[in-house]
C-alpha cells in the first residue's frame, strides 16, 4: 500500500512538474521615441461650417460647464457653455435618467453658435478649449455605451463660423467599459 502511495505520488509530481513551462517568455521592453510623430495630413478630414444664428433660449436648460473667452478679437468675450435638460432636485443635485437631450453653444453678444444640439443615450460629452498658435479650438469627447467620438470645433475668422470635423468616432457594437467621471 505505502509503495502504491508513494508512485502515485512521484506521478503526480512528474505529471504537475513536466506539464508546465519552466521558464517565462522574457518581456519586450518598450521602444522609446526619439522624434515625435507628425498628424496624419494624408489623410482630409471633411469640415463642415457652423454659422452663427440667433440667440438661443437656455432657460429651461441645466448648466453643466461653460468657459469665457475673447476668441474673435472683438473686446466682449464669448461664453461657451455646455447645458443638459436632465433637471436639479431640491439639493441641487441632477436629476440624471439614461438619455436626455444636451446643448453645446458659444454665445456671443448678438448670436450663438450651436455646435451639438442632441439627445444623448448612456453618456456624457466634454469639452477642451484651446489655442493652436492663433487658431482657436474647441474639441469634445463624446463618449457613450456604444459610441466614443473626438470632434474638433476650429474658429474661422474670415467665414466668422465654426468648421467642425471629426477625427476619430467609433459606433456599433461598441461597449464603453469605464469612463474617468461622468456627470
Amino acid at each position: 500500500m505505502k509503495r502504491l502511495f508513494l508512485i502515485m505520488i512521484i506521478s503526480l509530481s512528474v505529471f504537475s512538474f513536466g506539464c508546465t513551462k519552466n521558464q517565462q517568455e522574457p518581456i519586450e521592453e518598450p521602444t522609446p521615441i526619439d522624434e515625435p510623430v507628425e498628424n496624419n495630413t494624408d489623410n482630409e478630414i471633411e469640415e463642415v461650417e457652423i454659422k452663427p444664428s440667433d440667440k438661443v433660449n437656455v432657460e429651461d436648460l441645466t448648466l453643466l460647464d461653460e468657459y469665457n473667452f475673447d476668441f474673435d478679437n472683438d473686446g466682449n468675450e464669448e461664453k461657451i457653455s455646455i447645458y443638459t435638460a436632465a433637471q436639479k432636485d431640491s439639493n441641487g443635485v441632477i436629476a440624471w435618467d439614461d438619455g436626455q437631450k444636451w446643448l453645446f453653444a458659444v454665445h456671443d453678444t448678438d448670436k450663438d453658435y450651436i455646435l451639438l444640439d442632441e439627445y444623448v443615450q448612456l453618456g456624457n460629452i466634454d469639452f477642451f478649449v484651446y489655442t493652436v498658435d492663433d487658431d482657436f479650438h474647441i474639441a469634445t469627447v463624446d463618449g457613450r455605451t456604444a459610441s466614443l467620438t473626438l470632434t474638433i470645433y476650429r474658429y474661422d475668422s474670415d467665414k466668422d463660423s465654426f468648421m467642425m470635423s471629426t477625427p476619430y468616432e467609433v459606433s456599433g457594437n461598441v461597449n464603453l467599459i469605464k469612463a474617468s467621471y461622468g456627470y
